[in-house]
């Protein structure tokens, strides 16, 4: 399928997803919304990496208008190290800390609209860092799918023998999950990082990057 065949309809499916989530939060139901990533963020994620981050989850939706925006205006934000993005721990308390405050709330039948808050808070802090401090540090699923997304036999692949080294891909990337090989100015994509968007696809030059198993 051609890359602009599926930025028309990943963008169709953003807005569908979205007006999901906001319907079930009105209906004071949101956390139904958890039945929706466990299948099509964790178990999806099992055989085809983070389709929910990229297509699915309102986090990303809101995020990706966010960044459009910013384009637009010419507003730059704080973009951080790579080296920045690897410490996963600090991830991992964020985690924890989310559930430590979601699984009482559930089990006193609490109803105050959790995951909406995170998505404010998500736009919140998208307005001061480039996105990829969300879907990386902070972001709570984020996390999850970065773990589950490893055993995926399908990742987003750079044909490293074919690339230019061009990096026209990298500042497409919504979460810098592009980066240089250890040595010359080949890419490669972290894939338990890469939500499947295609902007690298639609980016690249010389059509070198491309949705594989890992045994083609």
């Amino acid at each position: 399928m051609k890359t602009r065949t599926l930025q028309t309809l990943r963008t169709i499916t953003q807005i569908i997803t979205l007006a999901a989530f906001m319907l079930l939060v009105i209906a004071g139901r949101s956390q139904l919304w958890l039945a929706v990533f466990a299948v099509f963020g964790i178990v999806l994620s099992l055989f085809a990496g983070r389709i929910y981050c990229g297509w699915i989850c309102p986090m990303g939706t809101a995020l990706r208008a966010e960044t459009w925006i910013f384009k637009k205006l010419r507003i730059k934000r704080k973009t951080p190290k790579a080296a920045a993005l690897k410490h996963y721990w600090f991830r991992i308390l964020f985690l924890v800390g989310f559930l430590a405050l979601l699984v009482p709330m559930m089990r006193s039948g609490d109803k105050q609209p959790v995951l909406l808050y995170l998505t404010g808070a998500s736009v919140l802090v998208s307005l001061f860092f480039h996105e990829a401090v969300w879907h990386r540090v902070v972001c709570p699923f984020g996390t999850i799918l970065s773990i589950t997304s490893r055993i995926s036999p399908r990742k987003m692949r750079v044909a490293k023998e074919q690339c230019i080294g061009c990096s026209k891909c990298e500042p497409v990337c919504p979460s810098m999950a592009i980066s240089k090989e250890d040595q010359g100015k080949k890419r490669e994509i972290i894939a338990h990082e890469c939500f499947l968007c295609n902007n690298c696809r639609e980016a690249c030059p010389v059509a070198v990057i491309d949705w594989k198993n890992s045994k083609t």
